[in-house]
């Protein structure tokens, strides 16, 4: 029994089957590494012009042992390996044969570049004889050219090109190219080299490159997706719920970072499982918490109008209960203080400070005095995680009582006056408003400031003549917490901006008042080209102005307008003092945006109406 020539006729007789194919494979071959080829055409005519390309091949033929199947796996040299490799691969063919009736039945293995780079990097380096496993080979035409030209693409695999990821910025598309047809039904993980898959990642500038690495393909339903659906529990509502499949027959409703719905449809059976973890910044705590326990407490699930009954829900109910009250406690205790409750991460407060807030919710929300015996009237900084409260201690209606003042509040102007010393050594103070006695460094970090209602505290002092330079002064102050505090950038510009048109509505557009818009309106990224034509106006005005701030404002027109050599020109036509007092304003950093603002403060006091002694 010729046992390779009846090999070679059972892969020539299912290729000649083939219409597009050509096989030219010669029994008793004398190449060293292949036993022929078979050319692929895209037309019956198996024109030259039709040609498409050549795959190289490789037969043997083995009996089936006389007890026992055929092992579906063949030792092939290291050698071999390398050198099939170097020749961009190999189609090999094992044909098993029936000692006794001579039946045939062919195998293969595709050792395209990626899988011969897998096998030889699986295999100890001393092993030269490697066992590869096998497939059954098609018998079908359209499966078997399918695979000659899914062999032929892999020969562009380069396994020496190494790690392509720096390519990914400049991907255009990602091509899949398989031996199969893929069931994209449900996740699938494709690895060239370990599946007969090729990878081909082609870049803007037309560049392809096969990939080598793993592959997770994921339909559409396992992709997270936000989806506009109304999920109620206990007054809790979330409109807008991300949606994603887990498996056949689970489904995932994400309504929150924390807080996830799991539904199983398995037998004809539905369940639902809550999962919940508690999240940092206090607002979304308090209603992915409060969501949570109306399902602990049997509240119904309302979905777009349906009630879901929940089967399966795990937690500590009295713990959490006890724990949603402190939080609602805390919002309460924030919203009198007019606080941004999105700023209040509770994973940044400790358990002292928890105490204390305590406290604070018990003085200026419920209204009731606390008893100390050596408490004494003046300021108290309360710190909140990396934030803080201003407040002020006064003396309560009862002897050895005290309460808390926000001096921020509108409803509590009443209770204190400001002012400040005069820089002339005199014994004068100048009313202000409490806005000027914060520091800078406190003012980014104090949350209670009511910023929203600032112009409310200059309108109390409005008429007095130093009113327009404090508020100029404290719109500077507003613009650099800005700069400093990402989280709370808008706010500061906001009332920054407010405090500004309060002055412009006062006394007009004063060049310095303008300066500020602009400033302000940059930083926004809101500063148009009707603006910038105002500044270059400005700008030429303010060269042939006598004003004391003439000069600076030309500079500062200059860093609006993004003139970097005028800029440097005119700080050259600046005294040194000028210069030196240009540089602590925020208009500096639009030169300089890592440039650090600093501002001179001033000496000032406060005093209470009901307890002289506050300002001692």
């Amino acid at each position: 029994m010729d046992i390779e020539t009846l090999a070679v006729n059972e892969i020539s007789t299912l290729v000649a089957m083939c219409p597009h194919l050509i096989q030219q494979i010669t029994t008793n071959d004398k190449t060293p590494f292949t036993d022929g080829h078979i050319e692929i055409f895209s037309g019956l005519e198996r024109s030259k012009d039709e040609w498409v390309g050549r795959v190289s091949v490789q037969v043997k033929g083995r009996t089936t042992p006389a007890k026992g199947r055929f092992k579906k796996s063949y030792p092939i040299s290291r050698t071999d390996l390398l050198a099939y490799q170097s020749d961009s691969g190999v189609l090999y063919f094992v044909v098993s044969i029936d000692r006794d009736t001579g039946q045939r039945h062919p195998y293969y293995a595709l050792l395209s570049p990626f899988r011969i780079e897998k096998i030889l990097s699986d295999a100890a380096p001393t092993t030269n004889q490697i066992s590869v496993p096998l497939k059954d080979f098609p018998a079908n035409q359209d499966e078997i050219e399918r695979l000659l030209h899914f062999a032929h693409k892999t020969k562009e695999q380069r396994p020496s090109a190494g790690n392509v990821s720096s390519l990914f910025p400049q991907m255009k598309s990602l091509t899949v190219y398989s031996a199969q047809t893929l069931n994209l039904d449900s996740p699938i993980s494709l690895v060239p080299g370990e599946t007969e898959i090729t990878v081909v990642l082609t870049t803007a500038e037309g560049l392809s490159l096969h990939l080598d690495g793993e592959l997770r393909l994921f339909p559409p339903a396992y992709a997270p997706r936000i989806v506009n659906l109304r999920i109620e529990c206990g007054e809790v509502i979330f409109d807008q719920v991300t949606v994603q499949s887990i498996d056949d027959e689970t489904v995932e409703m994400k309504l929150a970072d924390g807080l996830s719905l799991r539904f199983r449809k398995a037998s004809g059976a539905q369940s639902m499982q809550a999962n919940f973890t508690l999240m940092d910044l206090l607002p979304e705590r308090i209603k992915t918490l409060s969501f949570f326990v109306a399902l602990l407490d049997r509240h119904p699930l309302v979905i777009d109008g349906g009630s879901i009954t929940s089967e399966q829900v795990f937690g500590d109910d009295p713990e959490l209960h006890r724990h949603l009250g402190y939080l609602r406690k805390l919002a309460d205790l924030f919203r009198v203080l007019g606080v941004d409750t999105q700023l209040v991460n509770l994973s940044d407060i400790d358990q002292k400070q928890h105490r204390e807030l305590q406290l604070l919710h018990s003085s200026l929300a419920n209204h009731k005095p606390f008893f100390a015996d050596n408490a004494e009237p003046g300021w108290v900084l309360q710190q909140v995680g990396r934030w803080q409260l201003m407040l002020l201690v006064v003396r309560g209606s009862e002897p050895g009582s005290w309460r808390y003042v926000d001096p921020f509040a509108p409803g509590s102007r009443h209770e204190f006056r400001a002012g400040q010393k005069r820089t002339d050594n005199s014994s004068e103070f100048v009313p202000s408003t409490i806005y000027e006695i914060v520091e800078n460094e406190d003012l980014k970090s104090t949350l209670n400031l009511w910023l929203d209602q600032i112009t409310e505290a200059y309108d109390v002092i409005a008429d007095l003549p130093d009113t327009a330079t404090m508020a100029t002064l404290q719109v500077l102050s507003l613009i650099s917490a800005a700069d400093a505090s990402d989280s709370r950038r808008g706010a500061f510009l906001d009332a920054a901006s407010a405090l500004t048109e309060w002055l412009i509505a006062g006394a007009g557009e004063e060049p310095h008042y303008l300066v500020n818009r602009w400033q302000i309106l940059k930083r926004r990224g809101d500063l148009n080209s009707a603006h910038r034509g105002e500044i270059r106006g400005l700008k030429r005005s303010m060269s042939r102005s006598d004003l004391e701030l003439a000069g600076q404002i030309e500079v500062a027109c200059a860093f609006l307008l993004d003139d970097r050599e005028e800029a440097n020109y005119c700080l050259e036509l600046l005294e040194p003092e000028e210069r030196d007092q240009l540089k602590t304003w925020p208009i500096w950093a639009l030169r300089e945006p890592a440039a650090e603002t600093a501002f001179s403060t001033t000496q000032v006091t406060v005093g209470t109406v009901a307890s002289p002694a506050a300002g001692e």
